[in-house]
């Protein structure tokens, strides 16, 4: 999945389109580019992505699938608390919900049952006109750290950490 958000957005300016082939190299390097340069994968399709693809040995070559788009899909909405750049790695701390877009059929207008990240607790249903909601929620979301490794100039993805 990674690999195919890195190749939609710097590869095709976040337009990757259904059928579009895509090599394995660049496959590679796209994985490459985000874990650093001795990380490994094995080739495999990933339909129930978004963009999604499978994988066809012969030919070494991914194919897109799938549609991504839509009204009142459901989404992540996220927010930076903390980033802290250290000598060798750095580490960002982010606070997320889980917005789910739905027709209000006593008004219809466009409300947002906002969960939290994991899905599992309902936190409110409000407009989906609220601005800053996860400050106004901050206290019922978890917070997730992200640590990127540097190596040789460059950070590459290392980890993600559900902090209490």
């Amino acid at each position: 999945y990674l690999g195919m958000k890195y190749i939609e957005k710097h590869e095709y300016n976040g337009n990757l389109e259904n059928g579009t082939k895509i090599e394995r190299e660049t496959m590679s390097n796209a994985i490459k580019s985000i874990f650093g340069p001795t990380a490994t994968y094995t080739d495999a399709s990933a339909t129930d992505d978004c963009p999604g693809a499978t994988y066809d040995n012969a030919s070494q070559t991914y194919t897109v699938v799938g549609g991504c788009g839509g009204s009142l899909i459901p989404y992540y909405e996220k927010e930076i608390i903390k980033a802290v750049e250290y000598s060798d790695r750095i580490e960002i701390e982010e606070k997320a919900l889980y917005a789910v877009p739905e027709m209000s059929d006593e008004t219809s207008e466009v409300q947002l049952k906002l969960y939290t990240a994991d899905q599992e607790t309902l936190l409110d249903t409000v407009s989906s006109e609220e601005k800053d909601i996860i400050t106004k929620y901050q206290d019922k979301l978890a917070t997730y750290k992200y640590t990127f490794k540097e190596e040789d100039g460059k950070y590459y993805f290392d980890s993600v950490e559900l902090m209490q």
